[in-house]
């Protein structure tokens, strides 16, 4: 059987291929080894902050009632074997490997191409079907039309929120990513969609009227007095979700009617939402006597939901580590979490290993430009280094970028992380 090592560096030779924007490979894969996404029943979440959070919490409700769960989720934080979770564990790299082989089996002698994420994309199917899986929340990666998960039957779909991220693949407006979030809609089933801008709400009802889809909107059954819950036909939901910030609120709202409106008892769904964990969402770690506030924030929505949180939780004084990926802009994330927040005592950009990632000096000097003149902003050579240094505040956060989260938690929570990173 291949090592695991090897098969992170097939996989990441993959990803330089590049991915194709259809999904005719793809379906060409999984009709190969005998549609193995067609073997359980599936929920597909999409959105531009929150969905991660709202897969976990439905994995969690289809667990508490007693179904064998799955969940694939991207990117991982430290270890590939992260994205494919079954019956609430990741999977072990023996069975990434056994995967692995069945894919390169059926692909090879019919010449099917595949990128890293498609063919991720059918060893996570084929675990499910492999390992008796009979429901799966599925986490599309990037926007939903094209998306290579897009593929499962769906017997619900959401769309968690819309925001201007990626929009040099999803386009310019709200509208335009909104279009191609909404394409994980199928006809006639429920389509849960949080509360989004006009214009991509308008957006989402257009595609979903063309597919036949019944929209299901959050704001028509969210109540936030006297306790928060989601007041339905099905029953009623009280929200207690064990993940903190008000945003959580919002994505245990929807994560609950997409169940409720699958068929799912209002116990469990209650009972699934509590027992949810999810590392790196306003995660707290006490390390060598100091404060850390880890999260996955790392776009300007998420930003304003990060420092509200901050703002609630009455922190007064932070230290921000931060890193920055692709062309996002550092100045816009860092703006918003003081608007909301107030602005760091100092910020220390860093540089993880992961994709597409801007230096340390760049983001450095691209937060010189806005920050007030006694923030004091300093460049460090290793996360580590960023997050170990003596600092003038009681508590450091951590944000920016997914691939800092993951390194952080192993530099400050001893978590195994992989020797090499595939691929988003």
């Amino acid at each position: 059987m291949l090592a695991y090592r090897d098969l992170l560096e097939t996989l990441a030779g993959r990803n330089r291929s590049g991915a194709e924007y259809t999904l005719d490979r793809i379906r060409a894969l999984l009709a190969a080894l005998d549609h193995p996404e067609q073997s359980f029943a599936s929920w597909l979440i999409a959105g531009t902050n929150g969905k991660g959070s709202v897969a976990a919490m439905l994995e969690s409700i289809a667990r508490s009632s007693g179904e064998r769960s799955g969940l694939t989720i991207s990117p991982h934080l430290n270890r590939l074997t992260e994205r494919i979770v079954i019956d609430g564990r990741e999977v072990g790299a023996d069975e990434l490997a056994w995967a692995f082989e069945r894919i390169e089996a059926a692909r090879a002698p019919l010449g099917i191409e595949a990128s890293f994420f498609e063919c991720l994309t059918a060893m996570t199917f084929a675990l499910f079907a492999q390992r008796g899986v009979t429901r799966a929340a599925v986490e599309i990666g990037l926007g939903g039309r094209l998306d290579a998960n897009n593929v499962v039957p769906a017997d619900g779909s959401a769309v968690v929120s819309i925001g201007l991220d990626h929009t040099e693949i999803l386009g310019p407006t709200l509208a335009a990513i909104a279009t191609e979030k909404a394409h994980v809609a199928r006809a006639d089933r429920p389509l849960v969609v949080g509360r989004l801008a006009p214009e991509a709400l308008a957006a989402v009802r257009q595609v979903a009227a063309t597919i036949g889809a019944r929209v299901v909107a959050l704001d028509d059954h969210l109540r936030l007095t006297p306790t928060p819950r989601i007041q339905h036909p099905a029953g009623v939901v009280v929200l207690e979700p064990t993940l903190a910030g008000a945003h959580q609120l919002d994505n245990a709202g929807i994560a609950a009617l997409l169940a409720l409106e699958t068929g799912y008892a209002p116990d469990a769904v209650v009972q699934g939402i509590r027992q949810v964990r999810w590392r790196g969402r306003l995660q707290r770690l006490d390390h060598g006597g100091r404060s850390f506030l880890l999260d996955g924030a790392h776009n300007v929505a998420a930003a304003h939901a990060l420092g509200a949180a901050l703002r609630a939780q009455r922190v007064e004084a932070y230290l921000l580590v931060t890193a920055t990926s692709g062309p996002r802009d550092a100045a816009l994330f860092v703006a918003a979490l003081a608007e909301e927040a107030g602005w760091p005592l100092a910020v220390r950009t860093c540089e993880p290993h992961g994709h597409r990632l801007q230096t340390a000096v760049q983001v450095a000097n691209r937060l010189r430009e806005v920050a007030p003149a006694a923030v004091e902003i300093e460049p460090f050579a290793t996360v580590e280094s960023a997050l170990t240094a003596p600092g003038p505040a009681p508590l450091t956060l951590v944000a920016g970028s997914l691939y800092l989260v993951g390194e952080a938690l192993s530099a400050l929570a001893g978590e195994a992380r992989d020797p090499i990173y595939p691929g988003r």
